[in-house]
């Protein structure tokens, strides 16, 4: 029994059927998911582009490469939590060289540069932000269920009564 193709081989067939201008909008459109700017750099004229792009994206083979490619993309849930872990489990010591200054290049090859939120040089020296790890475990704990938000309602409820009416026959 042969193999099913893999997610990439359907998408790579999906673009295949494609006029190349159409192709080229597929593959643009996915880099942003903006119609007018993708067609534009796939190559249709700034004046029709948005129109272009319309059209074309309704078209169903158009469809299943722009959803194959997205399928290819995406980033699966166990992936996302791993990812919200590192941002709470991130740290400075991550980026910082035995003398207490800033070594991107370290961080590098300790695969921590997807922690730094921002980045800029001043005066002072180079300044690094990592993403807010306390943000982070929030969203872990909603998921894991330790943080319920519950909302309180009071007062009255004010709404009318027919009488007759039966909710069942509706």
């Amino acid at each position: 029994m042969a193999d099913e193709p893999t997610l990439q081989e359907r998408y790579e067939a999906a673009l295949a059927e494609l006029p190349a201008k159409q192709r080229k909008l597929v593959i643009e459109y996915l880099r942003d998911l903006h119609q007018r700017n993708a067609a534009i750099r796939a190559g249709y004229s700034a004046k029709t582009a948005e129109v272009q792009a319309s059209q074309i994206l309704r078209k169903l083979k158009v469809q299943a490469a722009v959803n194959l490619g997205l399928q290819l993309h995406a980033m699966p849930a166990d992936e996302v939590l791993a990812r919200i872990a590192a941002h709470a489990r991130g740290s400075m010591d991550d980026f910082l060289d035995e003398g207490g200054d800033i070594d991107l290049q370290q961080a590098r090859k300790r695969g921590k540069l997807h922690l730094v939120k921002a980045r800029s040089v001043t005066k002072e020296g180079e300044r690094i932000e990592l993403h807010d790890a306390q943000a982070a475990l929030a969203l872990l704990a909603k998921h894991h269920g330790l943080l319920v938000e519950r909302v309180e309602h009071s007062g009255e409820i004010a709404g009318k009564v027919y009488a007759g009416f039966d909710p069942d026959k509706v």
